[in-house]
């Protein structure tokens, strides 16, 4: 029997399929029945599909069940997220625990052992510990999900130690560029001609992500009033292709950038550039020599070349945006809240941890904050 659900105004029934209880919801009680009639059809659908694969509704195997897991996440995980963890699963499923690969083994029967010495044989095959624990986590959230399902009394695979990773040093694994190198390079970069150089100059005026600044549209430009809106950045689908998506990296990373002249005249530059090649055809602003996205690769390999010519040494694009952080933060501090919303931080602590002690150790390096690139 339907009843108004509080808070929200929406009707909900209670129903039971294969001894299990479900419930539907709809803002007018009359669509109740037509909801119960879809939730039952796509459980048959799934239940006809994983027994198909090896497994009973009840009794699934844990690949049989990933595969329902998955189907469940799609409409609120992206692609990309589920194309790492199905890598993530397959690297445990293909495990052989007594001569079975562990994605065969009922879900039921695996226990805390047997995900102790997947562990070991992942550590044995030459994983790298924060490969393996990524592994660990998203097998937990599997099996949490399972548990809920009433398939499994418990996790086996709930507070596994992780592995204990050594942690490289800001400087090493996030250079930033000192003032001879950034007017090198981009010396570098103009007498190359480099068809790149207006996303290197962007990059390092605004400190957006590499995908923010290739998913970006003419549209997103406000020139009259230096803003750049960030809407969404580039990503990978299930199948591994480039793609532009439908948002940011994170809720954080929706934002509107105040831009300074040198990044407008890059943007400029770059519809010019456009015009000259493409014509007046819309699209990405930044594109390949082709048209299509810019794939980091292509960025990167060209970084590398510059350095090459300008006697630097190499780097990755991701060192534009530390670099910008790195001189805002020390000509201006007191407005980290500030710089971390421009840099699109879920939180003011992200960007404290990983620029406070640059900041202190460069004092006396400190610039204004304008880029300079000649």
């Amino acid at each position: 029997m339907a009843k108004k659900k509080r808070g929200n105004g929406y009707y909900s029934l209670n129903f039971k399929y294969e001894g299990k209880r479900y419930c539907v919801y709809a803002k007018q009680q009359k669509d109740l029945p037509d909801k119960k009639a879809e939730k039952v059809r796509k459980l048959e659908e799934e239940k006809a599909w994983i027994e198909s694969h090896g497994g009973t509704y009840d009794d699934p195997t844990l690949e049989s069940y990933y595969d329902r897991f998955t189907e469940r996440r799609r409409v609120k995980v992206k692609e990309n997220t589920i194309r790492v963890q199905r890598f993530q699963f397959d690297l445990m499923a293909a495990v052989e625990l007594n001569g079975r690969r562990f994605g065969g083994f009922k879900i039921r029967e695996i226990t805390r052992p047997d995900v102790l010495e997947v562990k070991r044989i992942l550590q044995e095959e030459g994983q790298k510990p924060q490969n393996i624990n990524q592994c660990l986590g998203h097998l937990s959230h599997i099996f949490k999900e399972a548990a809920l399902d009433d398939l499994i009394d418990k996790n086996p695979a709930r507070s596994i130690d992780k592995i204990p990773v050594k942690s490289e040093s800001h400087e090493k694994t996030h250079r930033a560029l000192n003032n001879d190198e950034i007017i090198a390079f981009f010396k570098a970069a103009k007498e190359m001609n480099s068809y790149y150089l207006n996303s290197f100059q962007l990059m390092i005026q605004t400190g957006i992500r590499f995908g923010e600044m290739a998913a970006l549209y003419a549209t997103d430009i406000d020139i009259k009033n230096g803003i750049i809106h960030i809407r969404r950045t580039i990503t990978r689908s299930e199948n591994g292709a480039f793609m532009v998506g439908n948002d940011t990296k994170t809720t954080a990373g929706l934002r509107d950038l105040c831009v300074n002249e040198l990044a407008l005249k890059a943007i400029r530059d770059q519809e010019e550039q456009n015009r000259m090649i493409f014509g007046f055809e819309p699209g990405l602003l930044f594109r390949n020599t082709e048209g299509g996205i810019v794939l980091p690769c292509s960025i990167n390999n060209e970084i590398r070349k510059i350095c090459k010519a300008a006697g630097v040494e190499p780097f990755t694009s991701h060192a534009f945006r530390h670099t910008y952080t790195t001189i805002r933060m020390n000509s201006a501090p007191e407005e980290f809240k500030q710089i971390s919303h421009d840099l699109g931080h879920s939180s003011v602590n992200i960007t404290l941890d990983q620029y406070t002690h640059i900041m202190e150790e460069r004092k006396k390096n400190t610039v204004a904050f304008q880029v300079k690139t000649v």
